[in-house]
This record gives structure tokens, sequence and C-alpha cells, in this order.
């Protein structure tokens, strides 16, 4: 599977502690992205997705966020993702994706996977219908609840942003931000 980035705790990106993965590449490309970086389908790396269910096991967390880029674009990589996370696992997951409902659960394969998952947060980014409490970032997005393991409340709130400086001294800024202008936060 091809990654741009994970995340072993973060309370930034869902209920609980959780275990993010931002996949790597986007056909989609909503203006104003918060994860540009994530674009390109060559950056970021390849990790065998027994490998990542190993680390998200030892993680120790309450659940998984899928996040990208895109994670449709794979979505064999991603049916066997979830898949493997519901046999090894109890976790609950949450997919991100700027495909809408409709267009995902008309796919033979996409279906499996919103099956798989505890919810979905679909369709794209539109920054001139941004909101500002919520676990996503615009209002034209839908929040599909597959399983009891959420409900409705679970994504709205006061945004949360963590910003999170790692070993090598990379500054990660992960969650939902209030945002002032393209690029200044209060």
């Amino acid at each position: 599977m091809r990654i741009h980035a994970t995340l072993s705790s973060s309370k930034a990106n869902g209920k609980g502690n959780r275990y993010v993965i931002w996949t790597q590449g986007c056909s989609i490309l909503c203006k104003e992205c918060f994860n540009p970086q994530t674009h390109s389908f060559t950056d970021g790396f390849d990790i065998s997705v027994p490998t990542l269910v190993k680390s998200i096991i030892d993680a120790n967390v309450d659940g998984v966020t899928i996040t990208g880029g895109e994670p449709f674009d794979q979505k064999r990589e991603l049916y066997k993702l979830v898949r493997l996370i519901r046999q090894k696992t109890n976790l609950n997951i949450i997919i991100y994706s700027g495909y809408n409902y409709i267009f995902l659960s008309s796919n033979r394969l996409c279906k499996k996977i919103i099956d798989l998952s505890d919810a979905i947060i679909a369709g794209q980014y539109d920054m001139t219908k941004r909101i500002q409490h919520s676990l996503y970032g615009s209002s034209n997005q839908e929040v599909i609840l597959i399983t009891s393991a959420f409900n409705s409340n679970d994504f709205k709130g006061p945004s949360i942003m963590e910003i999170i400086i790692n070993q090598d001294g990379q500054c990660v800024i992960t969650g939902f931000p209030v945002m002032e202008g393209k690029y200044g936060y209060t």
C-alpha cells in the first residue's frame, strides 16, 4: 500500500485515541486541500498491509482513521487493510474520502470496504462551505454511520488540532484547525 505517513496516536482525528493513516495519491485534488503533499502518486512509501496492521495492533489504540490522499484510489489495498483490521482487532474504522457516498456505494469493491468500516466521511472538501466545529471540513460532506460504534454527535463539537514534533524534528499538524485566511491559524 502506498502511504504518505502514519501517526500511532492521535486524539484529533476521531473519537478516542486513534492510529491515523494518510494514503499517498489523490485523483480528486480538492481546492485548498489541507494535505496537498499527499496528492502525488509517486511520493510516500510502500508498506505491506500485514506490516501496517501489526503497527496498528502494537499502538494500543481505540480505532483507526484512514485519510489521504484518497484512500479509495487504492481500493484493492484498502480492502485488504480494512478486512485484516477486522480479522485481527476490535478497533473501529473511520475512512475519509473525497468521493461522494453514491459513487462509492455503486462500486462493488468500494461497497465491501464501506461495509467493513464504522463510519465514512464522503464528499469533496469545499472551502466555500467550510465549517468550524466538526471532524470534517465542509458542510457538503456526508457522515455515513455504518455501525453503532459512532453516533452523529461523535463528529460534531470543537475542532481539534495537534502539533507534533517527531523524532526527526519534523513538525506534523493534524486534525481540523480553525483557520483564518489562507495560512493563518487562530
